[in-house]
């Protein structure tokens, strides 16, 4: 495609990686792009989303420079940055890393690349979600539910954000926004994907 944009990958309601790990109480959700705030239930996600939707665009994309994360606070713990280096191939610059993301996650929070040929599953899934959020330049959503014994005990949110920068044609960087929480409204798994 032109730009080099590739291929619009389709994300939708989906278990096989469940399923493939013998546990069927493991359930992964996502639309790409999200189609309403109504579907986030975790603070920071809502926060953070409220605010991208607030400021001003240019070019379908609110300005990094109008983003003031002070204004949020203790929620971005829960969040990872990612600054665009290069668009052929899309090259990403991990530039910052929340400390409860890091906990969490195991990451590290020093500044490093994030590129297709990924040396992990983990993080070339977290590519393929960044990717498609500064490429087509929309909020991309997952939401998983972690069970036992039958019963959904934790729900984990990740919201991808995509911002522009003045004299930058597309995306100049994203935020990747977690929140973890216990239980899920199931009721949400109805209303299908992209």
């Amino acid at each position: 495609m032109d730009g080099g944009i590739p291929p619009r990958p389709v994300f939708a309601a989906r278990s096989d990686a469940a399923q493939s790990a013998g546990d069927g109480r493991y359930v992964l959700f996502e639309q790409a792009p999200l189609t309403g705030d109504w579907i986030l239930q975790g603070a920071a996600t809502k926060a953070l989303f409220t605010d991208w939707v607030s400021l001003r665009k240019t070019d379908g994309l609110p300005l990094l420079s109008d983003f003031d994360a002070s204004r949020h606070g203790s929620l971005m713990q829960f969040a990872v940055g990612h600054l665009v280096r290069s668009r052929q191939p899309l090259v990403f610059e991990v530039a910052f890393v929340g400390e409860e993301c890091a906990r969490i996650l195991g990451m590290s929070r020093e500044r490093r690349l994030l590129e297709a040929e990924s040396d992990s599953l983990n993080t070339a899934d977290a590519y393929k979600r960044i990717s498609d959020a500064a490429a087509y330049r929309h909020p991309h959503f997952a939401v998983k539910t972690l069970g036992w014994q039958g019963r959904d005990l934790t729900k984990y949110e990740v919201l991808i954000l995509p911002y522009g920068q003045d004299g930058v044609e597309g995306t100049a960087a994203t935020l990747s926004v977690m929140s973890f929480s216990s239980g899920f409204d199931a009721s949400y798994w109805l209303t299908g994907g992209v």
